[in-house]
């Protein structure tokens, strides 16, 4: 249910409604969603555009769409509730959660000093500018790995026969990977499925139950799930084995509801505001989650993305503006 907004802010949110509409009309974007909400009220959700590839039919908020790497913070929830439940720690070795059975030991002994500390921090030692990103590699995993299903178990297993881009923990660079791994390491401490033990603490815990995790086979997805924009990229990936870091959908209103509950780096919300931003982008993908210090919270989803990857800042940009 949306709470009454004060006058005053209802006029912003609908500023930003209409500059939405503009930045869609103007790059031939056919469906977003749009929510605001404070201290676990939600104050504004709005739907743009077609639920449909033919454009007949009008969309509604109740739509459920990617959010691409805005998964990462849900991860990192999930790893600092096993912190706090005691069963790992920010210094202990990723290597010591590792599948016992059908994992290679590493080919590079430097995995062996990767902290679970270091992989939330992007500190882990791979580097997607210089070797790749392997959650794009499904091609090549597959053949060498000789399977036909890519699961995140399976980029794991490929990544310990590869060498580290540098050594753990002195340098950041963005990695997808290391959160792919931290799903797996989720699943062996607790022995169960990522997604089950997410429904079971996390999503509990911020009251929302839209979360789901998207499937590369349109007929597997869950039928509230929206249709995609892939453009002249296409869809050169398989969504399963990002699960971790890319995977999840939800609506934009049970976006919100994660970020009353849970800062963006994961740490419960207890009490006062802050600013946080985080952005995600895949092809067919662009998401935006903000933590402001009035402490309004937004998320805005679309089923398009640039492939130059601008849109994200420029559409933060244009709300902040209509909701000042």
């Amino acid at each position: 249910m949306v709470a009454r907004a004060a006058p005053a802010e209802e006029a912003a949110f609908q500023k930003a409604d209409a500059a939405i509409a503009r930045f869609m009309k103007d790059h031939e974007i056919h469906a977003a969603t749009f929510a605001v909400s404070r201290a676990g009220h939600l104050l504004h959700e709005r739907a743009f555009g077609f639920a449909d590839r033919g454009l007949t039919q009008p969309l509604t908020p109740r739509v459920r769409m990617r959010i691409a790497s805005i998964s990462k913070p849900f991860t990192a929830a999930a790893i600092k509730y096993l912190i706090r439940d005691h069963k790992l720690a920010l210094s202990d070795p990723v290597v010591k959660f590792l599948p016992k059975a059908g994992f290679p030991p590493p080919s590079d002994k430097r995995w062996n000093s990767i902290t679970i500390g270091e992989v939330l921090g992007h500190k882990g030692g791979w580097d997607r500018e210089t070797a790749g990103d392997p959650m794009f590699q499904d091609d090549l995993i597959r053949r060498e790995l000789q399977t036909n299903s890519l699961a995140p178990a399976d980029v794991v297993r490929w990544m310990l026969t590869q060498r580290l881009q540098f050594d753990p923990g002195v340098r950041t660079a963005y990695s997808n990977f290391g959160f792919c791994l931290l799903g797996v390491i989720i699943e062996e401490v607790t022995g169960e499925l990522y997604a089950d033990f997410l429904q079971r603490t996390v999503f509990r815990e911020a009251g929302v139950n839209t979360m789901t995790l998207s499937s590369s086979r349109p007929e597997q997805r869950n039928p509230e799930e929206i249709w995609y924009d892939f453009g002249a990229e296409g869809e050169h990936f398989l969504i399963e084995p990002m699960q971790a870091h890319g995977g999840w959908v939800c609506t934009a209103a049970d976006l919100t509801r994660f970020l009353d509950k849970f800062w963006i780096n994961g740490d419960p919300r207890t009490h006062g505001n802050g600013y946080w931003v985080f952005y995600g982008s895949l092809p067919g993908t662009t998401s935006i989650a903000v933590q402001r210090p009035d402490g309004l919270d937004y998320a805005l989803l679309l089923n398009k993305r640039d492939p130059g990857g601008n849109w994200n800042e420029k559409l933060k940009t244009l709300v902040d503006a209509a909701m000042q």
